[in-house]
């Protein structure tokens, strides 16, 4: 699956003149040649950008885990966020933790996820 963040127009606006706002969207290569059409992935009512994503198979739980980054003067913003749902494409993600950093930094992004494969640590890396 490939994951990437654009705003979304009518397809009469080729100006891109109305309000818009970042979703994250998701299409599926097996190649690199073709690609599905993309679809939207998150959509949380304003900007969301890099997403990057745990799939289930790798996590501990099963589950498909999301992190994030919706913007930041949004009201109620989540910031830096961390959803887990059942499959990439259901529709029963939920919120575990939101505005991650925060504590040490005011604005974090490009959210990055790995396992230490050696004793088993999960790693959240984000760019300041």
């Amino acid at each position: 699956a490939l994951t990437f963040s654009s705003s979304l127009y009518p397809p009469d606006d080729v100006h891109h003149a109305a309000a818009s706002y970042p979703r994250v969207l998701v299409a599926r290569t097996r190649d690199f040649r073709t690609v599905t059409p993309a679809r939207v992935l998150i959509d949380h009512g304003t900007g969301v950008i890099d997403t990057t994503v745990v799939p289930a198979a790798l996590a501990p739980d099963g589950r498909v885990h999301r992190f994030s980054k919706q913007d930041a003067d949004a009201p109620g913003s989540l910031r830096l966020f961390h959803e887990a749902g059942s499959a990439l494409d259901a529709d029963d993600f939920e919120v575990v933790a939101a505005r991650l950093a925060d504590d040490r930094y005011a604005h974090v992004e490009a959210p990055l996820v790995f396992r230490d494969h050696r004793d088993g640590t999960w790693y959240l890396w984000v760019d300041q």
